[in-house]
């Protein structure tokens, strides 16, 4: 496997878990707080900030060098492209 072929699915998983510990993070800052002893608003704010994050990583996993992994999303649109002059 390629360096790109293993970017592309690693960066998904990596905004698919920036997600789930963000909506984690947010909905349960009470009972993670008690557990950590961190404040509940760092808790909150720190799963906020992992929204926007995981909306990035998305969206550099969908360009560039990692677009290019189009045969792991069944997709052979990419591949087709050629570069413009």
């Amino acid at each position: 496997m390629t360096r790109n072929q293993l970017l592309c699915p690693v960066m998904l998983f990596d905004a698919a878990t920036c997600l789930a510990m963000g909506g984690l993070l947010v909905a349960a800052a009470g009972p993670i707080a008690g557990l950590t002893e961190l404040p509940v608003p760092l808790l909150r704010e720190a799963g906020i900030l992992l929204f926007p994050f995981a909306l990035f990583v998305l969206w550099a996993a969908r360009q560039g060098a990692a677009g290019r992994c189009s045969s792991w999303r069944g997709s052979t649109s990419h591949g087709s492209r050629r570069a413009s002059a």
